[in-house]
């Protein structure tokens, strides 16, 4: 089996920092809170605004980590192979799933490519007609 591009890792990378940032949306009721009293313990001054900017320091530092955990764990995890009758996929870290696709059954192939997408040379498959 074969292993993704390294400069794939920037897709797992983005993937980790777009779910910290739904989670400062939703969240932050109860992370931001948290983070501000660590900070308040860390923080010299005591005001508020010192507590605020040292908790959202803390998160995104807490993010950034996180983000490269995941990262490496999926690109280490994700693996392909192109036999002579079809594409064989394996992928996880907790859940592994496993997909087999047969070409005969492959009808049409669509290729998305966004900005970051182009700007470090990769594509995704945005969909994939199969014949069942």
């Amino acid at each position: 089996m074969n292993k993704l591009h390294s400069g794939a890792k920037w897709s797992f990378r983005f993937k980790g920092y777009a779910t910290f940032l739904f989670l400062v949306f939703f969240l932050s009721w109860a992370i931001i809170p948290t983070f501000g009293f660590a900070g308040a313990l860390f923080s010299s001054s005591g005001s508020f605004i010192g507590i605020v900017v040292a908790g959202i320091i803390s998160y995104l530092i807490f993010a950034i980590i996180v983000s490269e955990i995941y990262a490496r764990m999926a690109y280490s995890r994700w693996f392909y192979e192109f036999t002579n009758t079809n594409l064989k996929i394996e992928k996880g870290i907790i859940w592994k799933k496993y997909s087999n696709v047969p070409y005969e059954r492959v009808q049409n192939v669509d290729i998305h490519r966004g900005i970051l997408a182009r700007m470090f040379g990769f594509s995704s498959v945005a969909d994939c007609w199969i014949i069942i």
